[in-house]
């Protein structure tokens, strides 16, 4: 029982590896939308609650925003 558990988790981690490479083409996207945010709107700090790569935040974090993320558990992380 103990191994297939371990089994599963290796294989699910194995696909969200997968998954998120996969959308790394996607990267230029989010860097445009970042880049009209911030010409349009006036703020200091983002939360995500989202579940993505986080390329709109790398983006809101090199212009200097504070970021927070809602991790998995429900925790406030501060990137």
């Amino acid at each position: 029982m103990f191994d297939l558990l371990r089994r599963l988790r290796i294989r699910h981690k194995r696909f969200e590896e997968e998954h998120f490479r996969s959308r790394e083409r996607f990267r230029p996207d989010y860097r445009r939308l970042a880049t009209s945010l911030l010409a349009r709107l006036d703020f200091d700090s983002v939360l995500d609650i989202g579940c993505a790569n986080g390329f709109l935040l790398e983006a809101f974090q090199a212009a200097g925003k504070r970021v927070a993320v809602a991790s998995r558990r429900h925790r406030l992380v501060a990137a």
